[in-house]
């Protein structure tokens, strides 16, 4: 297998810089491949495809995609993620995760070699856009030891050092400081909680040249922050478990996606949106037979662009991913709050050591908040009267002072959950 790599990283090189017309063939070639595979070797697709109506054969541009219903995980759950699974694919020739997301309930995804092939050569691909070489020291923080011994498997092309996420902080400083990284990657708020104890015993040892933060919310604020105590330059990739890559920023700050292996819709009442307009985030693999996701619904929030990068690269643009549609509060009036409006409040005050906002009805508000050292009634009182500006409407907040804060699954952070579903007509 590994002898095909050095093909798909060469084609996932060339893609990147491809005209849009190319890109368009490409992905309706394999889109269509990936519809009549699903269908004919599928439970869960050919009774879909059946119940609305429609056949593989209907299904003949990229204009014809709003035909096949969209999918969620709720679905997919509750039919049973094996009906998922393609015929001739199990555990013996796949490889295999469980995610539980943010949800807390689990899932198990299969991935084929040559998705695996591909999807790693679109991680090169990235790394490269990000300023990262083969021979540079990668200090990776990661969830468990089953997610180490995976990226051991797929670090081929690059000098990779796996630290588990539930190591102590002061375990990973020290780790960090005795490989001397040229770059780090992780969860914003892992390297957020290195940093302040960095700050505190000031420590200026590890001094990576890049930053590469992922799978949580990633906010001006935050990335200003571990900038700073670690002084390199920082970069978001955007992925999600059942599709792998979907999208990452360049050096010109451009999120790129990875339109060669996931298409990606951004919808509103089930229509595209305009660039730079909010859409709720729908994407199709265009690789993984072993178990496709076609039109499947994520979750998230984000906006589309017609940027045109100075990187040169053709790849499809789109601004950073602006939170789950359950990270967003949502008022009286049904209009919502972005986290990034609210989040800025909070990590502007030193005196907070950790905080957590959660809406639990619309005109309700629980903000969790761990005091640091000097916090006040003054300073508390000032950010619930700051908060009551940026939200606009009456709602009421309720402050609770905590020893910590829960992280979710698999170590991420998500400094807002709301409880309270969005109304999508007021994306």
């Amino acid at each position: 297998m590994l002898l095909n790599l050095p093909y798909h990283v060469l084609m996932a090189l060339k893609n990147q810089y491809a005209s849009p017309e190319y890109l368009k063939k490409w992905q309706q070639k394999r889109l269509k491949h990936m519809i009549e595979h699903a269908y004919r070797n599928t439970r869960f697709y050919h009774q879909k495809f059946r119940e609305a109506g429609i056949h593989p054969h209907d299904i003949q541009g990229l204009s014809d995609m709003q035909k096949i219903p969209l999918i969620s995980k709720d679905e997919v759950r509750n039919q049973g993620a094996d009906s998922l699974v393609a015929q001739g694919y199990d555990e013996r020739n796949c490889e295999v995760h469980y995610t539980s997301g943010s949800s807390g309930k689990m899932l198990r995804i299969l991935y084929d070699s040559e998705n695996h092939l591909y999807e790693s050569a679109i991680a090169y691909r990235y790394h490269l856009g990000q300023g990262v070489r083969p021979w540079h020291r990668y200090y990776l923080i990661l969830h468990d030891e089953k997610e180490l011994q995976d990226t051991r498997k797929r670090s081929i092309l690059h000098r990779t050092m796996g630290v588990a996420g539930d190591l102590p902080d002061e375990e990973k400083i020290r780790l960090a400081q005795d490989y001397n990284p040229h770059v780090m990657g992780g969860h914003l708020s892992s390297l957020i909680s290195m940093g302040k104890i960095m700050e505190t015993q000031q420590i200026d040892s590890i001094r990576p040249r890049i930053l590469i933060v992922g799978g949580e919310l990633s906010l001006p604020a935050h990335r200003r922050y571990v900038e700073r105590v670690f002084g390199g330059a920082t970069y978001d990739k955007y992925g999600a478990f059942e599709v792998k890559s979907i999208a990452w920023e360049c050096r010109h700050h451009t999120m790129h996606m990875d339109a060669d292996s996931v298409m990606v819709e951004f919808l509103k009442d089930g229509e595209p949106v305009a660039p730079g307009e909010r859409g709720e985030v729908v994407v199709t693999s265009l690789w993984n037979k072993a178990m496709p996701f076609i039109r499947y619904r994520l979750g998230d929030i984000g906006v589309p662009s017609d940027k045109v990068c100075e990187c040169g690269r053709t790849l499809p643009a789109m601004e950073i991913i602006e939170g789950r549609l359950d990270d967003f509060i949502v008022l009286p009036s049904g209009a919502f709050i972005p986290p990034g409006a609210v989040v800025p409040l909070f990590l502007s005050v030193t005196q907070v050591d950790q905080f957590k906002i959660v809406q639990d009805k619309k005109d309700s508000i629980r903000v969790q908040i761990r005091p640091g050292q000097g916090y006040t009634h003054e300073i508390e009182q000032g950010l619930i009267q700051k908060m009551k500006e940026v939200l606009g409407e009456p709602v009421h907040i309720d402050v609770e002072h905590v020893e910590s804060i829960e992280q979710i699954a698999r170590g991420k952070f998500r400094a807002v959950i709301s409880h309270v579903g969005v109304d999508l007509s007021h994306l």
